[in-house]
C-alpha cells in the first residue's frame, strides 16, 4: 500500500484497545534506507511532549486512523500518574513596609 504524507498527517492514532493517543504531526525517515522509522504523534497531555511511535509498534493503517500496540498507552499512563502526584505547597507571605 502506498500513501502520501498529506494523507498520514493529522490521522488519528489509537491503541488496539481503543485509547486515542493523538494525531500524526510528523514522520521520521531513515535517509539511507528511505523508510519511515517513526511517527510523531501530537498528544493532548499537559506535558506538551509528543510521542514517537516506531513503525514496529504499528498494527495496521485504516482509512481514518492508525492502530498501535497497547504498550504505548501504559507509558502514557505512567507519565500521567507522575504528574498527578505533584501537589503544590503553600507559601507563607508577609507584608513589609
Amino acid at each position: 500500500m502506498q500513501t502520501s504524507y498529506h494523507k498520514i498527517k493529522n490521522k488519528l492514532v489509537e491503541t488496539k484497545s481503543g485509547t486515542k493517543l493523538g494525531k500524526v504531526c510528523n514522520i521520521l525517515i531513515d535517509t539511507e534506507s528511505d523508510f519511515i522509522t517513526h511517527y510523531e504523534v501530537k498528544t493532548k497531555l499537559l506535558s506538551g511532549k509528543n510521542l514517537l511511535i516506531s513503525r514496529d509498534q504499528i498494527i495496521k493503517h485504516e482509512p481514518d486512523k492508525i492502530i498501535v500496540d497497547d504498550n504505548i498507552k501504559q507509558e502514557d499512563n505512567e507519565e500521567n500518574e507522575q504528574a498527578k502526584n505533584i501537589t503544590p505547597e503553600p507559601v507563607a507571605m508577609r507584608e513589609t513596609n
